[in-house]
């Protein structure tokens, strides 16, 4: 007799903002970066003096040819926005031999010039409501996605700009991270519209994999590249 398996999962959007610091320059001084983002130091040379800090505002900087008592600002910021076409994901019912697949697309907006990174990662296997059964994972890693031949939960990049060979044309699957946020996805160019990328989720378990109900979380991960 074969049991049924209900399969959930919900989804969250997030995304982090890198701090970028560009060089300024005349003919009397050169600052390849004046605002350090994991600490300070004082540096200087024969025109010029500067002690970096961390603080949003520079230290005082100055020399015989300037001098600059409140600072001035050095970082640039980026935007970048990431939306989900849905922040859950139900794999209907599961019999043991019969994978089921679903599907998440991401939409991503930014004005960085260098593109994005796509990271993603799950709160914890997926579990029975019991809070003791467990679904393991697909056995390939986002390192080394592989075909899908067994059970196991994984995902695959089906498509989106510039996917990686390694996905094998949504072919190769991998196993989602848990607590270990991983990047999947990297888009190196700028874009002018927003950017879509789609990941298939699969599932199978073997037969005597408990009936009944059985969810995780996942997140996914935008950041823009400096």
């Amino acid at each position: 007799m074969q049991k049924s398996l209900s399969v959930i999962f919900g989804l969250a959007a997030m995304f982090s903002l890198p701090v970028v610091a560009y060089a300024i320059d005349s003919s009397n001084y050169g600052i390849p970066q004046y605002q350090l983002p994991q600490g300070g130091a004082e540096v200087s040379s024969d025109n010029y003096g500067v002690r970096g800090t961390l603080a949003p505002q520079g230290g005082v900087a100055s020399s015989s040819n300037y001098e600059l008592d409140t600072g001035f600002p050095s970082v640039t910021g980026v935007v970048i926005s990431l939306t989900l076409d849905s922040t859950a994901v139900n794999l209907g019912s599961l019999n043991p031999g019969s994978p089921v697949t679903g599907t998440t697309t991401t939409t991503i907006a930014t004005d960085s010039s260098a593109g994005y990174n796509l990271a993603i990662q799950k709160d914890k296997l997926m579990t029975h409501t019991d809070a003791v059964t467990t679904i393991p994972d697909w056995t390939g890693t986002i390192a080394t996605p592989t075909t899908y031949t067994g059970t196991g939960l994984g995902f695959t990049v089906s498509s989106g700009s510039s996917v990686e060979a390694k996905w094998g044309s949504g072919t190769k699957y991998a196993a989602i991270p848990t607590q270990t946020k991983t990047t999947y996805h990297q888009l190196i160019s700028s874009i002018s519209t927003p950017n879509n990328t789609t990941i298939e989720y699969k599932l199978d378990v073997d037969g005597v994999q408990k009936a009944g109900t059985y969810s995780t979380n996942v997140a996914i991960f935008a950041t823009p590249l400096p």
